[in-house]
């Protein structure tokens, strides 16, 4: 009953906000029917742009790791986390002040989500973008055009590149420009390997020259950068393991002595100095995971 309290006294402002928001609107709207005599059906400007700025981010980061959505439905995920991270801590610590940080990492999960997610279908896509490159160049060589192409290098390829070559073929059929349709893609698949083909193919096309040669440099271009990231994923990989096991370690020490002490470890779950070491210590590892991992990310852009 308590928690179901905290959880309407968390919702109750944010609900009317938006409430309130909603009336002034229909209300400005009436009056300017009364006076103009026309409906007006202009988009108001946003209470929030900020917060309608960062849901657009987050709907572009959706469509670029291959989970599209609507911003109504990442609304409702993002609130949702931060409910669902107040009541799991709550219902750890039995205290509402030490629940808050639960809010702020429930709605941190679906953007960090999304943010991985995007990430590893760039890289699957980068894997497979020099074969695509050569198979083009190979139907180029046959007589084909550009788009026929980048047709047969989608059909060799699997996904994610197939996928999004395919819808740059359709936009071509509909009559899409050459150069709209790549740039669209390069929207939607955050890649700067990808990047250097658009820019070959953007110049190519716009001073009529011969786009075989730029092409095999461009593929040439992009095995070595794949080999220097192979080399650079190796190299870091105790560091990564080091990040995983600063992480992993206390929660196993944890689980081992609430399953062989529970007497000894209710003391850390009680309201007192055993919730705030508790706490010192969840954010001291925190911030271990991230040092270690921000120092092993080296990336090649």
């Amino acid at each position: 009953m308590k928690t179901l309290f905290l959880l309407t006294v968390f919702l109750a402002p944010f609900l009317f906000v938006l409430g309130l928001g909603r009336l002034v609107e229909l209300r400005q709207k009436e009056r300017m029917t009364k006076i103009t005599g026309h409906e007006d059906d202009s988009v108001p400007e946003p209470y929030f742009p900020w917060l309608v700025e960062y849901f657009e981010r987050l709907q572009a980061q959706s469509e670029a790791a291959g989970i599209p959505t609507d911003k109504t439905r990442l609304q409702f995920i993002t609130v949702a986390g931060g409910v669902l991270g107040f009541v799991f801590l709550y219902g750890v610590v039995k205290s509402w002040l030490w629940a808050l940080p639960g809010i702020a990492l429930g709605l941190a999960l679906p953007p960090v989500y999304l943010r991985r997610a995007m990430q590893d279908r760039a890289q699957k896509f980068e894997a497979q973008l020099e074969k695509a490159i050569g198979h083009m160049v190979n139907a180029l060589r046959a007589g084909q055009s550009l788009a026929n192409a980048i047709q047969d290098a989608a059909s060799r390829a699997s996904h994610p590149l197939s996928y999004e070559f395919f819808r740059v073929h359709q936009d071509l059929m509909l009559g899409t420009p050459l150069i709209t349709s790549l740039e669209k893609l390069q929207r939607r698949v955050r890649s700067t390997d990808y990047d250097l083909f658009v820019a070959t193919v953007s110049l190519q096309h716009a001073t009529g020259g011969d786009m075989i040669p730029m092409l095999q440099t461009i593929a040439e271009t992009i095995r070595q950068r794949q080999q220097a990231k192979s080399k650079v994923q190796a190299l870091t990989a105790p560091g990564r393991l080091s990040a995983v096991l600063v992480l992993l370690t206390p929660l196993l020490l944890l689980g081992v002595l609430y399953v062989v002490s529970p007497g000894f470890f209710a003391v850390y779950l009680q309201p007192g100095p055993g919730q705030t070491l508790l706490l010192v210590a969840a954010v001291m590892i925190a911030v271990g995971f991230l040092w270690i991992r921000k120092i092993t990310d080296i990336r090649l852009d």
